[in-house]
Protein backbone atom coordinates (compact mmCIF):
# COMPACT_ATOMS: atom_id res chain seq x y z
CA UNK A 1 0.00 0.00 0.00
CA UNK A 2 1.46 3.15 -1.17
CA UNK A 3 1.76 6.41 0.57
CA UNK A 4 1.60 9.91 -1.15
CA UNK A 5 2.55 13.11 0.47
CA UNK A 6 2.04 16.76 -0.96
CA UNK A 7 2.79 20.26 -0.49
CA UNK A 8 0.77 23.12 -1.13
CA UNK A 9 -0.01 26.76 -1.11
CA UNK A 10 -2.11 26.38 2.42
CA UNK A 11 -0.36 22.98 3.26
CA UNK A 12 3.36 22.49 4.36
CA UNK A 13 2.38 18.88 4.86
CA UNK A 14 -0.53 16.29 3.05
CA UNK A 15 -0.66 12.66 3.20
CA UNK A 16 -3.06 10.25 1.05
CA UNK A 17 -3.26 6.99 0.67
CA UNK A 18 -6.16 3.91 -0.65
CA UNK A 19 -7.29 2.05 1.94
CA UNK A 20 -10.14 0.13 0.18
CA UNK A 21 -10.67 -0.71 -3.77
CA UNK A 22 -12.96 3.07 -3.65
CA UNK A 23 -12.12 4.68 -0.08
CA UNK A 24 -8.98 7.49 0.28
CA UNK A 25 -7.40 8.08 3.94
CA UNK A 26 -6.29 11.77 4.18
CA UNK A 27 -3.68 13.32 6.68
CA UNK A 28 -3.83 16.92 6.84
CA UNK A 29 -1.76 18.56 9.99
CA UNK A 30 -2.15 22.06 10.92
CA UNK A 31 -3.76 23.88 14.02
CA UNK A 32 -6.90 21.29 13.73
CA UNK A 33 -5.21 18.12 12.70
CA UNK A 34 -7.62 16.39 10.55
CA UNK A 35 -7.70 12.61 9.67
CA UNK A 36 -10.29 11.36 7.11
CA UNK A 37 -11.59 8.87 4.49
CA UNK A 38 -13.42 9.74 1.64
CA UNK A 39 -14.82 7.41 -1.07
CA UNK A 40 -14.35 8.41 -4.40
CA UNK A 41 -17.78 7.17 -5.28
CA UNK A 42 -19.34 9.87 -3.60
CA UNK A 43 -17.29 12.31 -4.84
CA UNK A 44 -19.27 14.90 -7.90
CA UNK A 45 -15.47 15.46 -9.44
CA UNK A 46 -15.26 11.26 -9.78
CA UNK A 47 -18.20 10.27 -10.80
CA UNK A 48 -18.76 13.21 -13.62
CA UNK A 49 -15.82 11.78 -14.73
CA UNK A 50 -15.72 8.13 -14.64
CA UNK A 51 -19.19 8.85 -16.70
CA UNK A 52 -17.49 10.32 -19.40
CA UNK A 53 -15.08 6.75 -19.10
CA UNK A 54 -12.13 9.70 -18.67
CA UNK A 55 -11.23 7.39 -15.19
CA UNK A 56 -11.39 4.47 -13.35
CA UNK A 57 -11.50 3.63 -9.59
CA UNK A 58 -7.94 1.28 -9.46
CA UNK A 59 -5.49 3.61 -11.52
CA UNK A 60 -2.63 5.85 -9.91
CA UNK A 61 -4.17 8.77 -12.29
CA UNK A 62 -7.56 8.20 -10.55
CA UNK A 63 -6.04 8.06 -7.08
CA UNK A 64 -4.09 11.29 -7.76
CA UNK A 65 -6.40 13.21 -9.42
CA UNK A 66 -9.48 12.11 -6.81
CA UNK A 67 -6.71 13.24 -3.92
CA UNK A 68 -5.89 16.80 -5.57
CA UNK A 69 -9.39 17.58 -5.94
CA UNK A 70 -10.04 16.94 -2.19
CA UNK A 71 -6.90 18.76 -1.08
CA UNK A 72 -7.61 21.75 -3.14
CA UNK A 73 -10.66 22.40 -1.52
CA UNK A 74 -8.95 22.82 2.27
CA UNK A 75 -7.93 25.99 1.34
CA UNK A 76 -9.35 29.49 3.57
CA UNK A 77 -12.77 30.91 2.35
CA UNK A 78 -12.21 33.08 -1.01
CA UNK A 79 -8.80 31.74 -2.01
CA UNK A 80 -7.80 29.31 -4.75
CA UNK A 81 -5.26 26.29 -3.58
CA UNK A 82 -2.14 25.11 -5.41
CA UNK A 83 -0.88 21.72 -5.61
CA UNK A 84 3.09 22.23 -5.53
CA UNK A 85 4.47 18.64 -5.31
CA UNK A 86 3.06 15.30 -4.99
CA UNK A 87 5.61 12.35 -4.68
CA UNK A 88 5.45 9.04 -3.14
CA UNK A 89 6.42 8.98 0.15
CA UNK A 90 9.39 6.89 1.24
CA UNK A 91 7.35 4.93 3.97
CA UNK A 92 4.11 3.24 3.79
CA UNK A 93 1.40 4.39 5.62
CA UNK A 94 1.54 3.23 9.48
CA UNK A 95 5.33 2.62 9.11
CA UNK A 96 8.50 4.51 10.47
CA UNK A 97 12.16 4.62 11.48
CA UNK A 98 12.14 3.45 14.93
CA UNK A 99 13.66 6.05 17.62
CA UNK A 100 13.88 8.59 14.56
CA UNK A 101 11.75 12.01 14.52
CA UNK A 102 10.35 13.27 11.97
CA UNK A 103 7.99 16.18 12.56
CA UNK A 104 6.68 18.48 10.12
CA UNK A 105 9.05 21.94 9.82
CA UNK A 106 7.79 24.73 8.09
CA UNK A 107 10.25 27.08 6.33
CA UNK A 108 10.51 29.33 9.18
CA UNK A 109 11.93 26.93 11.68
CA UNK A 110 8.57 26.11 13.41
CA UNK A 111 7.28 22.73 13.80
CA UNK A 112 3.70 22.22 13.44
CA UNK A 113 3.12 18.68 14.07
CA UNK A 114 4.16 14.96 14.56
CA UNK A 115 2.42 12.71 11.89
CA UNK A 116 3.67 9.37 13.80
CA UNK A 117 2.79 10.29 17.42
CA UNK A 118 2.49 6.65 18.65
CA UNK A 119 5.54 5.00 20.14
CA UNK A 120 5.79 1.05 21.62
CA UNK A 121 5.88 0.97 25.37
CA UNK A 122 9.39 -0.27 25.69
CA UNK A 123 10.44 2.71 23.56
CA UNK A 124 8.54 4.93 25.78
CA UNK A 125 10.52 3.31 28.43
CA UNK A 126 13.77 4.09 26.41
CA UNK A 127 12.97 7.70 25.95
CA UNK A 128 11.92 8.20 29.62
CA UNK A 129 15.40 6.71 30.86
CA UNK A 130 17.36 8.06 28.08
CA UNK A 131 16.21 11.84 29.01
CA UNK A 132 16.24 11.50 32.49
CA UNK A 133 19.59 10.58 32.25
CA UNK A 134 20.50 13.47 29.89
CA UNK A 135 18.58 15.98 32.25
CA UNK A 136 20.69 14.88 35.34
CA UNK A 137 23.80 15.67 33.25
CA UNK A 138 22.88 19.00 32.40
CA UNK A 139 22.03 19.97 35.95
CA UNK A 140 26.26 18.74 36.80
CA UNK A 141 26.88 20.74 33.50
CA UNK A 142 24.73 24.21 34.81
CA UNK A 143 26.06 23.39 38.30
CA UNK A 144 29.52 24.27 36.79
CA UNK A 145 28.10 27.81 35.99
CA UNK A 146 28.84 28.69 39.55
CA UNK A 147 32.20 29.07 39.33
CA UNK A 148 33.28 28.94 35.62
CA UNK A 149 31.51 31.46 33.59
CA UNK A 150 30.15 29.91 30.07
CA UNK A 151 31.74 32.33 28.17
CA UNK A 152 34.15 31.96 24.65
CA UNK A 153 36.90 33.46 26.81
CA UNK A 154 36.52 30.51 29.22
CA UNK A 155 36.46 27.89 26.06
CA UNK A 156 40.31 26.10 27.24
CA UNK A 157 39.34 26.31 31.03
CA UNK A 158 40.14 22.88 32.06
CA UNK A 159 39.84 20.32 35.20
CA UNK A 160 39.42 17.30 36.43
CA UNK A 161 35.63 17.93 36.94
CA UNK A 162 35.38 19.03 33.20
CA UNK A 163 37.23 15.57 32.22
CA UNK A 164 34.44 13.96 34.21
CA UNK A 165 31.78 15.70 32.38
CA UNK A 166 33.18 14.88 29.48
CA UNK A 167 33.31 11.27 29.91
CA UNK A 168 29.97 11.42 31.30
CA UNK A 169 28.32 12.85 28.11
CA UNK A 170 30.32 11.18 25.83
CA UNK A 171 29.53 7.31 27.26
CA UNK A 172 25.67 8.48 27.42
CA UNK A 173 25.73 9.40 23.31
CA UNK A 174 27.44 6.38 22.85
CA UNK A 175 24.63 4.23 24.55
CA UNK A 176 22.36 6.50 22.48
CA UNK A 177 23.88 5.86 19.27
CA UNK A 178 23.76 2.48 20.09
CA UNK A 179 21.05 2.16 20.99
CA UNK A 180 19.03 3.60 17.93
CA UNK A 181 21.36 1.31 15.45
CA UNK A 182 20.59 -1.98 17.57
CA UNK A 183 17.30 -1.17 17.60
CA UNK A 184 16.82 -0.53 13.57
CA UNK A 185 18.79 -4.03 13.12
CA UNK A 186 21.94 -2.23 11.95
CA UNK A 187 25.28 -4.86 13.30
CA UNK A 188 28.33 -3.24 13.89
CA UNK A 189 31.60 -3.44 11.83
CA UNK A 190 33.47 -4.79 14.40
CA UNK A 191 32.09 -6.81 17.75
CA UNK A 192 31.11 -3.42 19.59
CA UNK A 193 29.53 -0.35 17.60
CA UNK A 194 32.06 2.47 17.71
CA UNK A 195 31.83 6.26 15.93
CA UNK A 196 32.50 4.23 12.39
CA UNK A 197 29.03 2.82 12.84
CA UNK A 198 27.67 5.57 14.71
CA UNK A 199 28.88 7.92 11.27
CA UNK A 200 25.48 5.58 9.65
CA UNK A 201 23.00 7.82 11.47
CA UNK A 202 24.22 11.33 9.86
CA UNK A 203 22.08 11.56 7.34
CA UNK A 204 19.40 9.46 9.28
CA UNK A 205 19.03 11.77 11.96
CA UNK A 206 20.17 15.05 9.72
CA UNK A 207 22.52 15.91 12.39
CA UNK A 208 24.58 18.46 10.69
CA UNK A 209 21.38 20.41 10.34
CA UNK A 210 21.02 20.69 14.25
CA UNK A 211 22.52 23.79 16.41
CA UNK A 212 22.13 24.67 20.20
CA UNK A 213 22.61 27.27 22.23
CA UNK A 214 23.02 28.20 26.25
CA UNK A 215 19.36 29.53 27.62
CA UNK A 216 19.82 32.98 28.92
CA UNK A 217 23.55 33.15 28.61
CA UNK A 218 25.04 35.41 26.42
CA UNK A 219 28.96 35.56 24.93
CA UNK A 220 28.82 31.44 25.08
CA UNK A 221 28.83 31.37 21.15
CA UNK A 222 26.35 28.73 19.52
CA UNK A 223 27.40 24.77 19.08
CA UNK A 224 26.55 22.66 15.82
CA UNK A 225 28.47 19.91 17.42
CA UNK A 226 28.26 17.60 14.49
CA UNK A 227 28.34 20.11 11.79
CA UNK A 228 32.28 19.30 10.69
CA UNK A 229 31.42 15.05 11.21
CA UNK A 230 32.80 12.86 8.07
CA UNK A 231 32.06 9.34 7.62
CA UNK A 232 36.50 9.08 6.74
CA UNK A 233 37.53 10.34 9.48
CA UNK A 234 34.50 9.46 12.17
CA UNK A 235 36.45 10.08 15.07
CA UNK A 236 39.01 12.78 14.82
CA UNK A 237 36.01 15.17 12.67
CA UNK A 238 34.53 15.41 16.22
CA UNK A 239 36.76 17.07 18.02
CA UNK A 240 34.84 17.00 21.71
CA UNK A 241 34.87 12.77 21.14
CA UNK A 242 38.24 13.12 19.89
CA UNK A 243 39.28 14.64 23.17
CA UNK A 244 37.16 12.32 25.49
CA UNK A 245 38.75 9.34 24.15
CA UNK A 246 42.04 10.70 24.87
CA UNK A 247 41.39 12.26 27.95
CA UNK A 248 39.71 8.75 29.29
CA UNK A 249 43.12 6.90 28.71
CA UNK A 250 45.16 9.38 29.31
CA UNK A 251 44.02 11.87 32.06
CA UNK A 252 47.54 13.45 33.20
CA UNK A 253 49.26 14.50 29.44
CA UNK A 254 45.76 15.25 27.67
CA UNK A 255 43.62 17.38 30.72
CA UNK A 256 43.78 20.31 29.01
CA UNK A 257 41.70 18.69 26.02
CA UNK A 258 38.98 18.57 29.15
CA UNK A 259 38.42 21.82 28.64
CA UNK A 260 35.23 23.92 28.64
CA UNK A 261 34.76 24.15 24.49
CA UNK A 262 34.63 20.48 24.36
CA UNK A 263 32.42 19.72 27.39
CA UNK A 264 29.88 22.28 25.94
CA UNK A 265 29.75 20.76 22.47
CA UNK A 266 29.36 17.25 23.91
CA UNK A 267 26.29 18.16 26.60
CA UNK A 268 24.42 19.69 23.00
CA UNK A 269 25.69 16.98 21.03
CA UNK A 270 23.52 14.90 23.91
CA UNK A 271 20.29 17.42 23.74
CA UNK A 272 20.41 17.22 19.74
CA UNK A 273 20.14 13.44 20.21
CA UNK A 274 17.51 13.20 22.07
CA UNK A 275 15.43 15.64 20.04
CA UNK A 276 15.99 14.37 16.76
CA UNK A 277 15.24 10.92 18.37
CA UNK A 278 12.18 11.91 20.07
CA UNK A 279 11.16 15.69 18.99
CA UNK A 280 11.91 19.02 20.25
CA UNK A 281 10.00 19.19 23.04
CA UNK A 282 10.56 16.29 24.78
CA UNK A 283 12.26 17.63 27.80
CA UNK A 284 9.43 20.13 28.05
CA UNK A 285 7.16 17.06 27.58
CA UNK A 286 8.76 15.48 30.87
CA UNK A 287 9.25 18.58 33.28
CA UNK A 288 12.96 17.79 32.90
CA UNK A 289 15.63 20.42 33.16
CA UNK A 290 17.65 21.54 29.95
CA UNK A 291 19.81 24.24 30.16
CA UNK A 292 19.53 24.77 26.06
CA UNK A 293 17.68 25.79 23.25
CA UNK A 294 17.29 24.57 19.40
CA UNK A 295 18.59 27.23 17.35
CA UNK A 296 19.00 25.32 14.11
CA UNK A 297 16.69 22.22 12.77
CA UNK A 298 16.47 20.32 9.29
CA UNK A 299 13.37 21.19 7.13
CA UNK A 300 12.58 17.79 6.04
CA UNK A 301 12.07 16.66 2.86
CA UNK A 302 8.09 15.71 2.25
CA UNK A 303 9.14 12.21 1.05
CA UNK A 304 10.37 11.36 4.82
CA UNK A 305 8.26 12.25 6.95
CA UNK A 306 6.16 8.89 8.08
CA UNK A 307 2.54 9.35 8.91
CA UNK A 308 0.43 7.04 11.42
CA UNK A 309 -2.74 4.87 9.99
CA UNK A 310 -4.55 6.43 12.92
CA UNK A 311 -3.58 7.96 16.50
CA UNK A 312 -4.09 4.57 18.52
CA UNK A 313 -2.82 2.14 15.79
CA UNK A 314 1.30 1.03 17.05
CA UNK A 315 3.61 1.89 14.44
CA UNK A 316 5.22 -0.70 12.27
CA UNK A 317 8.85 -0.43 11.35
CA UNK A 318 11.14 0.29 8.06
CA UNK A 319 14.75 -0.25 7.72
CA UNK A 320 17.02 2.15 8.37
CA UNK A 321 18.19 4.01 4.81
CA UNK A 322 21.70 4.01 5.37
Amino acid sequence: MEMYVVKSRFQEFAAFWRSAQTKVNFYIPGSLELRFEKDMRESVFFLSSSLDGEWDYQSEESLIAFATDVIMQLSPACKVNKIETIVKSAFKPGVKNRRIWRGVVVQNGEVTCNPHPKIEYNDYIVKLRAARNASELFNEFSDSFRYLEPHTDNYKAYSNRMRELLILSCTEIEANFSGILEVNNVKPNRKNYNTGDFAKLIQVLYLKDWGASLKLRHGCGSSYPFKDWSVEKPTQTLQWYDAYNHVKHDAFDKLCLANFNAVYNAMSALYILLIAQWGISIFEELSLHVPFICISRPIYGIADIPVAIDLDSHPQYASLAL
